[in-house]
């Protein structure tokens, strides 16, 4: 299996509005099992940008899958994620 080790999480906000914040769920499969995973919380993304943020995982991690959860803008509207 892999060390332990970093993953990158990026988010490229392609709107015309500050993201105030971003919540992206990672979880990641070990030993041939899903695991809990965490919730990165990405802060004030100013339009047309990206930020980035990185997640520590533990050893022997075989894969890793993310979805966005929860998206709040400057202005104060929410929007949840459809998957």
């Amino acid at each position: 299996g892999k060390a332990a080790g970093k993953w990158t999480v990026v988010v490229n906000n392609n709107s015309h509005e500050v993201l105030k914040m971003v919540a992206v769920d990672v979880h990641y499969s070990k030993d041939g099992k899903k695991t809990a995973g965490k919730t990165v919380y990405l802060n004030n993304i100013a339009a047309q940008s990206s930020a980035s943020a990185s997640v520590k995982l533990p050893k022997k991690v075989q894969s890793v899958t993310y979805k966005i959860g929860l998206i709040s803008s400057e202005k104060g509207a929410i929007y949840f994620a459809r998957h």
